[in-house]
């Protein structure tokens, strides 16, 4: 659904290949920002060259846990591509925010909700509003 909703968005923008391109441009100017960092950090810790395959999954982790390229990433994401934002993160915290509303609504007093880091901050000003 989310994928479907995204398209309708991008062909509903005029420009679906646009949109496309956008997406793209954003996320690979971000993770080569990463991706920098970590060769630069892998070279200067080893005397030899360093391995690709390493540098990817060194790249990886490096991501999953860089608050501060998740928060540059989204923010970018929400400027420059409004139409995936708004796909896969606005309407989503709105629907997740929203069952756990109506979990509580409905007497649940203890509930526990897994959600991807992009969608903490929306769901949590949801739930506070």
């Amino acid at each position: 659904v989310t994928i479907k909703r995204a398209a309708e968005l991008a062909l509903r923008s005029g420009d679906p290949m646009g949109v496309l391109n956008r997406l793209m441009s954003v996320s690979e100017a971000e993770m080569s920002i990463v991706e920098a960092k970590v060769r630069s950090e892998m070279e200067s810790s080893s005397e030899s060259e360093v391995d690709e395959k390493e540098l990817k999954q060194a790249v990886i982790e490096s991501i999953k846990t860089n608050a501060s390229f998740q928060a540059n990433l989204f923010q970018r994401l929400e400027t420059e591509v409004p139409e995936f934002s708004r796909a896969f993160i606005t309407e989503r915290d709105y629907i997740m925010a929203e069952a756990i509303r109506r979990e509580g609504a409905n007497g649940a007093t203890n509930i526990v909700v897994v959600v991807g880091a992009a969608h903490l901050p929306g769901m949590s000003k949801k739930l506070l509003e």
